[in-house]
């Protein structure tokens, strides 16, 4: 009998033409940038009664978008997170709507086994396990992000997103947001003021001019290839605050992930 690996049957649920945009972005939501390019794999997970998303997400396949368990209401069940939030898929702008968005609805929810809200900020257990699979209700032909199938883990990072430019009066932007960051390795993260909360599936970052706040959960900490595609490294979970300077972040780490992430895909193709 042969019996497939994670990454080989990754590479058969991943779609091969992902991570590309037209263009490269000035690297250039708090105190980030407007970027020049539109992200197709962007999600925006939007209450139906809300003006602006609650959480962002990531399409990793034609028809299965990631992002923060923390984004779903966990004393609630599966049928009334489907009907939590409209998917809105490759989203410029929120003010005019525009040609190139996708509204989509969720078919299921999975929420990591391991994901309790008490689990977050402290460190009772060896992972947050906050991550959770969307599965819409139908395909899209949308370009999905690149899935980590090494263990090379990046310097830089980009975060997306439409979170609060300001944390005091949590005002979020029309238009998608974007900032770089530093992806710090496992001793720096232990030498931060996160350091007690840290787990095996957490990867650290530090924004010097912005970073993520409030309405960004669940999105992407991103990367680009050598080939110039965009991988996704982390999906942001939790900070202390995000006042700049020296913002300190912790993401959910998609590669310590990946065996779960396949099951879930393969589950419910």
């Amino acid at each position: 009998m042969c019996v497939q690996s994670s990454h080989e049957r990754l590479r058969v649920a991943f779609s091969k033409k992902c991570g590309l945009t037209s263009t490269v972005p000035n690297f250039k939501v708090v105190n980030g940038h407007q970027p020049n390019i539109s992200y197709p794999w962007f999600a925006a997970l939007k209450p139906d009664l809300k003006q602006f998303p609650m959480c962002g997400g990531s399409l990793i396949t034609n028809q299965h978008v990631l992002t923060a368990a923390h984004c779903f209401d966990y004393y609630k069940k599966e049928d009334y997170w489907k009907n939590q939030y409209t998917i809105l898929l490759e989203v410029p702008q929120l003010v005019k709507p525009s040609p190139i968005t996708e509204e989509h609805k969720a078919e299921r929810v999975i929420v990591h086994q391991a994901y309790h809200p008490h689990n977050i900020n402290n460190g009772n257990n060896f992972e947050n396990g906050d991550i959770a699979v969307i599965m819409l209700k139908r395909k899209t032909k949308k370009t999905p992000i690149c899935m980590p199938l090494n263990h090379q883990r990046p310097q830089y990072g980009l975060v997306v997103g439409y979170g609060a430019t300001d944390e005091k009066t949590r005002k979020q932007p029309n238009t998608l947001m974007e900032v770089q960051v530093n992806i710090l390795e496992g001793k720096e993260c232990l030498q931060t003021k996160l350091r007690e909360t840290i787990k095996e599936d957490i990867v650290c970052i530090r924004g010097q001019s912005g970073s993520y706040c409030f309405g960004d959960s669940g999105g992407p900490l991103q990367s680009r290839d050598t080939d110039g595609r965009y991988i996704i490294t982390g999906i942001i979970s939790f900070a202390r605050g995000c006042k700049p300077p020296n913002i300190i972040g912790a993401c959910t780490l998609i590669q310590y992930h990946l065996d779960w992430i396949t099951t879930q895909i393969q589950k419910y193709l």
